[in-house]
């Protein structure tokens, strides 16, 4: 017989896994139902003698690791199915996004009359960069989706610094706007520290400005960095708790990597960031539970730089020369190692667009006193 024993505490598999396992559990096995809060989280372990998931009957994700020790063909050939049917959860935040837009547009709904006027985004894009022009006009889509008003603004490439500053202005004046994005990157010649500091705080929909992330670090209200945010809401919606976790960010910019660091930290993580300086990466990013990769370089992740088990979030999107897209780690090869992997594309870019009007629809409930009932999304 099989012999098992209790771990700790995983959100139930999926459904493909619980199909496999129902067929291979042994049934003198009793769940084990030890834990406790801080061990909850995603914890899947692989190996070449055993494997470990959470059995569907479990309604608290009891974890139970399997070893092959004595187990007769039968149970061997069962196992070997396991292992080969074993795939890291999709953190898919196409999905998430979607449930996220459906909350976002209640929430305007129930505060219209309050408010007497819907909420208001303006992004303000200089110059033709062919990727910023799809990105604006998806987020005009998501704005429309869900009934926030666009109020995009579009300057040409020649515009001088005092010209991106006086539309900066306006949009701090105007009314109805609750939330304004300086599309980045801006043409040669701009310099974006002092606009990024012009935009008013609490406008700041892309919580980029010195103020928030000051108050980021210090634990306080205001706009947050949609992309980290949008990651600790993916986690969040899984049950990964990263408290008690070792995370370790790869990648330090001050759009993702240091504000990710904050967040994970906040939420009582031991995180360790990881950079382009950082000698023996592989040494480091093997002691995460939780991995986040935003390194801006195609495929750097491998499997050797995880240990079994580990959550990965992929926050890097690049398009290969011979076409497709990928992102900061090599997923095939993740995929069989990891307890959780965020797909590229359809896991973090969906959710930092969400997340973008999660910040415009938090400052519109704000500043017209409306009851906000976001308050598990705002990090």
């Amino acid at each position: 017989m099989l012999g098992c024993r209790g771990v700790s505490r995983v959100p139930p598999a999926r459904a493909s896994w619980r199909q496999v396992q129902r067929q291979c559990r042994p049934e003198a096995v009793q769940p084990f139902g030890g834990g406790s809060n801080a061990a909850q989280g995603v914890a899947v372990t692989h190996s070449a003698t055993s494997f470990s998931r959470a059995w569907p009957e479990d309604e608290i994700g009891t974890q139970l690791l399997i070893t092959d020790t004595d187990a007769s063909p039968t149970e061997e050939a069962c196992w070997d199915q396991c292992q080969q049917t074993s795939m890291a959860l999709r953190l898919d935040g196409k999905q998430l996004a979607a449930k996220l837009e459906a909350r976002l547009q209640q929430q305007i709904q129930t505060g219209l009359a309050a408010a007497g006027r819907s909420p208001g985004l303006a992004v303000l894009r200089v110059g033709d960069d062919p990727a910023s022009a799809v990105y604006v006009r998806n987020k005009e889509k998501a704005c429309a989706r869900i009934g926030v008003e666009s109020f995009g603004s579009h300057l040409p490439a020649n515009a001088s610094q005092q010209e991106v500053l006086t539309a900066i202005r306006a949009l701090n004046a105007d009314q109805r706007v609750d939330g304004i994005l300086l599309q980045l990157p801006l043409p040669e010649g701009l310099d974006e520290t002092p606009l990024l500091a012009e935009i008013d705080p609490d406008k700041d929909a892309d919580g980029l400005h010195t103020l928030n992330l000051g108050r980021l670090l210090k634990g306080e209200q205001g706009p947050r960095s949609c992309t980290p945010a949008g990651v600790m809401v993916m986690l969040r919606d899984q049950g990964i708790d990263p408290a008690g976790k070792r995370a370790v960010v790869v990648g330090r910019s001050i759009l993702v990597g240091q504000p990710m660091a904050l967040m994970l930290q906040a939420a009582n993580a031991t995180v360790t960031v990881a950079h382009s300086r950082t000698q023996d990466l592989a040494s480091i990013t093997r002691q995460a539970e939780i991995l986040v990769v935003a390194a801006g370089r195609p495929e750097m992740i491998g499997a050797d730089h995880i240990t079994p088990g580990c959550v990965v979030v992929d926050v890097g999107i690049h398009r290969r020369p011979e076409g497709g897209l990928c992102g900061d780690v090599r997923a095939e090869e993740l995929e069989p190692v990891a307890a959780a992997l965020s797909p590229v594309p359809g896991g973090v870019g969906p959710m930092t667009v969400t997340m973008l009007l999660v910040n415009t629809v938090v400052a519109w409930c704000r500043r017209h006193q409306v009851a906000l009932d976001l308050s598990d999304l705002v990090v």
